[in-house]
């Protein structure tokens, strides 16, 4: 499969795709923090996704769990970032209340929708006994 993923030919992203953080507002560009690659985790921690302000997807909250220093990636010239639809306040809130370290921003426009990775597919009472999942299901 990497191989695969190797030989994809490599598109230019010519949208001026925007995003806050922390600091402010800064571009796709910003997110590379001057290193070679960038990646970009969408997690689902965003108003309308069950649980929301408190929570967010919990298979995204298992994800960032897992996520080791980024001093790792960033020694390989590699940048990971999260991104949510969330307010920069309640990422902070969550983020200071899980432990994560990662940085992670608010997308501003239809960076997600333009990547096909804006829908949140909600665990269905068949998926959460098939996989075991305990988030609660409306």
């Amino acid at each position: 499969m990497a191989a695969q993923r190797r030989r994809m030919p490599w598109l230019p992203v010519d949208k001026p795709y925007a995003f806050d953080g922390p600091d402010g507002r800064v571009s796709l560009l910003d997110l590379f923090a001057g290193r070679r690659q960038l990646i970009v985790y969408r997690a689902f921690m965003d108003p309308g996704v069950h649980g929301w302000p408190e929570n967010g997807c919990p298979g995204c909250s298992m994800v960032a769990d897992q996520v080791a220093h980024v001093a790792h990636l960033n020694a390989r010239d590699t940048t990971l970032v999260f991104a949510s639809r969330g307010p920069q306040a309640d990422l902070a809130r969550i983020k200071a209340e899980k432990g994560w370290t990662m940085p992670w921003f608010t997308i501003t426009d239809d960076f997600d929708v333009d990547h096909d990775v804006d829908e949140w597919h909600a665990p269905t009472r068949s998926s959460a006994r098939a996989t075991g999942c305990s988030a609660p299901i409306s």
